[in-house]
């Protein structure tokens, strides 16, 4: 039994086809890959982000906290008779001579 040209021509043509859609499918498995392990690492810098922005809040949190007790009347008072020598006007000062 003899090949043609014809037959030959058509093994080729299908030759070609086959070894694209092997080369078309090892594209497409190595973008998966790639896509897979992109969204992995991701996926794990938002949990870091996630956490490290929950960590702040806490610290912001607990920063405001502070600086509404540093701010009362009575820390204001305390703060200008030690450092400032200050005094109410109904008191007077007694220094030690």
């Amino acid at each position: 039994m003899k090949r043609t040209s014809q037959t030959n021509s058509r093994l080729t043509s299908r030759n070609i086809i086959i070894v694209s859609a092997i080369v078309f499918g090892a594209i497409l498995l190595i973008a998966l890959i790639y896509n897979i392990v992109v969204l992995s690492v991701g996926a794990s810098e938002t949990r870091r982000i996630q956490a490290q922005l929950a960590l702040n809040e806490q610290i912001l949190a607990d920063n405001e906290a502070a600086l509404e007790c540093g701010y009362s009347e009575e820390n204001i008072e305390d703060y200008a008779r030690r450092y400032l020598d200050m005094h109410n006007g109904d008191e007077s000062l007694f220094k030690a001579r």
